[in-house]
């Protein structure tokens, strides 16, 4: 009797801490697809000076999970050579390797990253606190969204 009342106190716990368990295996999931998707080409002449990244519910409304990186560069390159660069650069989704993904190309005005795929959130580039010459400095957005959120709170 004895054995089937800790068996059964077992079963009790085990159910709860298993649903739990979801909601933090999910988001460890997620965070390492960014960090895979972080992985970028860069053009010659030009030099990575901050990397942002964020998963989450970005823009829009809904239950589902967006990946967004921002790239802080400088370039000898235009802005319009970058966007061509880009353009025809191969890059992988960040869950599923064929997809399409969005990246744009920006010049930079403030330290703020100022994009249509971050609706809900900010970002903001700490190293240009220190220049005064923005010329030659560019965002590059790089967005795929619109995945299940499943079990990962931060998509709602």
């Amino acid at each position: 009797m004895k054995k089937i009342k800790i068996v059964l106190l077992i079963i009790v716990l085990l159910i709860p801490l298993s649903i739990a368990s979801l909601f933090v295996v999910f988001p460890i999931l997620n965070n390492i697809s960014l960090s895979k998707f972080e992985r970028y080409p860069l053009p010659e002449e030009t030099s990575l000076i901050e990397v942002k990244s964020v998963v989450g519910k970005l823009n829009g409304n809904g239950n589902s999970i967006d990946f967004f990186v921002g790239l802080l560069i400088q370039s000898e390159l235009s802005k319009d050579e970058l966007t061509l660069y880009y353009e025809h650069a191969q890059y992988a989704g960040a869950k599923v390797e064929k997809r399409n993904v969005l990246i744009e190309v920006l010049t930079v005005e403030d330290r703020v990253l100022h994009s249509k795929y971050l609706e809900h959130r900010q970002m903001k580039f700490n190293k240009l606190e220190t220049i005064n010459d923005l010329t030659g400095y560019y965002f590059v957005t790089i967005y795929d969204g619109g995945y299940q959120a499943i079990f990962d709170l931060r998509g709602n």
